[in-house]
């Protein structure tokens, strides 16, 4: 049999990992299930759920009424861990084939109609995290320290929201931004040499929620905790957020994380989305890679893989600091 290396001890980086519901340990979220909190939360997501379901059904969006159906029989589940997350992972010392076999299911899980398979477990853990939004945000944070530290991840940059309304950044988000801010300050001690943690924000759409969430981010990290701005889920123009990225950019953020060129993933319809084929394209194919490189001055592109379709924009990307893979020291003015 062939002989398996034992990667862990291997120095690593960790680039882009959604904080909250798409890093939690599959205990961390029995645990949360099982808290006396959650079933309150639960009764109010399935409220929420029901509702949207029956909206979509007026509205005539089957597809959108489908997918709370189904989340509302998710949340009305005896075991919700069971039925929204399916079998437990295969341990470290699964054959290739059992792991295999597991990457197949979810992989078809992505990609049937309506959003089935990891885009209700975000939303799940969503509502899990929501019953206990501060002990699961400090459980969640330390616990990212500890799996970075036995995989061997010596660098990680976490990607959080805030987001800014009115003038405002979100009051709740305020509030967890602290909590968020004070243990990890904490754990940077703890792990000090071993184990790096920086967070990415997304990107604002205007210049002046820029300039609000800059100011708060001045107020509030005096740590450095916060490195660099982004933008992700699905793909918007990188053009629209010429202005805001220019702001975040006087303030020291650099654009590290810009998802840009990820047609593929977005021709799912995820969330179950109906999505204009000529605003996907134009969000979506080497035009929109080269934005994320000129307009918002990426050091990395997320995703990119359409790229692939423009020969030139490929000699550019070869040739700058700019990478859909990894980091660099760019971020200056680039035209490709």
């Amino acid at each position: 049999s062939q002989r398996r290396r034992d990667l862990s001890g291997l120095p690593k980086a960790q680039l882009h990992l959604h904080f909250g519901p798409a890093c939690l340990r599959r205990d961390t979220l029995r645990f949360l299930s099982a808290s006396p909190h959650f079933e309150e939360q639960r009764r109010l997501s399935l409220i929420d759920a029901v509702k949207q379901a029956e909206t979509g059904e007026a509205n005539g969006q089957k597809r959108y009424a489908t997918k709370y159906w189904r989340r509302a029989t998710l949340l009305s589940a005896n075991d919700i861990i069971a039925a929204g997350f399916g079998p437990a992972p295969p341990p470290p010392d699964a054959s290739e084939d059992t792991v295999l076999k597991d990457i197949k299911r979810m992989d078809n899980e992505l990609h049937q109609p309506g959003a089935v398979g990891i885009w209700d477990q975000q939303w799940l853990a969503r509502q899990l995290v929501a019953s206990d939004p501060v002990g699961a945000e400090t459980r969640c944070l330390k616990e990212l320290y500890e799996d970075a530290e036995t995989e061997g991840i010596a660098w990680v940059e976490i990607c959080a929201g805030m987001n800014v309304k009115d003038g405002h950044v979100d009051a709740t988000q305020m509030a967890l931004w602290e909590v968020r801010l004070s243990a990890w300050a904490e754990l940077e001690r703890q792990y000090a040499g071993r184990v790096g943690l920086r967070f990415v924000i997304n990107c604002p759409k205007t210049a002046a929620d820029a300039a609000v969430l800059m100011k708060f981010l001045h107020a509030v990290d005096r740590g450095g905790a916060v490195v660099g701005v982004g933008q992700w889920g699905r793909e918007a123009s990188v053009t629209s957020r010429r202005e805001a990225f220019a702001v975040c950019r006087d303030s020291g953020l650099v654009a590290v994380c810009v998802h840009a060129g990820e047609h593929a993933l977005q021709a799912a319809c995820p969330d179950g989305a109906e999505i204009d084929a000529a605003r996907l394209a134009a969000y979506n194919g080497p035009a929109n890679v080269r934005d994320a490189v000129e307009v918002a001055r990426a050091r990395r592109v997320g995703h990119g893989i359409e790229a692939i379709k423009d020969p030139l924009l490929m000699a550019c990307l070869a040739s700058t600091t700019a990478s859909t893979t990894g980091g660099g020291e760019g971020g200056g003015a680039v035209s490709c």
